[in-house]
């Protein structure tokens, strides 16, 4: 691998403010530009392409380290998910990357999604970078992978079916696991969920009109929660 040839694009890659919080984006948008450009590139060879390139840039051990917390196939492919890096429930934050080569986004498409998803005004400062065993990530919250799977199947790049296979991906992971260990439908649980899905919404208008609150509100007034075989539901009897 080139690290001189990395560290060049690296250089080319101009920071706009030198605030904290936007020299941490603009990694985001610089680790996604890098593992495109460079896809066999390993950590040790980003980090000594970053030491060499100025202006001065994180080292990768400064980065979170994580590592998923469940990883489904979808389509042949490998589907990471990881924890939430934000205080608070939260529903598991997926790699933008995976979710392109999983649903067959076109390259023109891929390339365009990840290039300016960790600078787009609106959704930057909701896209991470984080280091795993193997290489940096760039991780992004569950209601962007929703909006882009809507988008491409809007203008019929993807699949009605897409949205479904991601909520399967997720819904492999035990709602223990994802809660953090709070027992399956109690109080706790309900609690956890219904922030979780309120953070989700962004605003009090979307809240209300969101229909799995309203069924979370009558699974916790009405319903069993049922776990059998690994499955896990509720069965919900609404009075007469």
């Amino acid at each position: 691998m080139n690290v001189a040839e990395m560290a060049r694009v690296m250089m080319d890659w101009k920071l706009r403010t030198d605030s904290f919080d936007a020299f941490e984006h603009d990694l985001s948008a610089l680790i996604t530009t890098m593992t495109k450009k460079f896809p066999d590139a390993t950590s040790d060879e980003i980090q000594r392409a970053l030491e060499i390139a100025p202006p001065r840039w994180p080292k990768l051990p400064e980065l979170p380290r994580a590592e998923p917390i469940h990883v489904a196939m979808i389509n042949n492919n490998s589907f990471r998910l990881f924890r939430s890096p934000l205080e608070g429930p939260d529903f598991p934050w997926f790699v933008p990357d995976d979710l392109c080569k999983c649903f067959g986004l076109s390259k023109e498409l891929s390339w365009h999604f990840m290039d300016d998803l960790p600078r787009d005004g609106k959704y930057k400062r909701d896209v991470r970078t984080i280091v795993t065993a193997n290489c940096p990530v760039t991780i992004a919250p569950n209601y962007i992978a929703l909006k882009v799977l809507g988008a491409m199947e809007q203008i019929g790049e993807i699949d009605k079916i897409a949205v479904n296979d991601y909520a399967r991906a997720v819904a492999e992971i035990s709602p223990e696991k994802m809660t953090e260990g709070l027992p399956f439908g109690s109080e706790a649980f309900f609690d956890w969920m219904k922030k979780a899905l309120s953070r989700e919404g962004g605003d009090d208008a979307s809240n209300v009109l969101n229909p799995m609150l309203a069924l979370l509100e009558a699974a916790e007034k009405y319903g069993e929660a049922i776990h059998e075989d690994g499955e896990y539901c509720f069965r919900i009897t609404m009075p007469e």
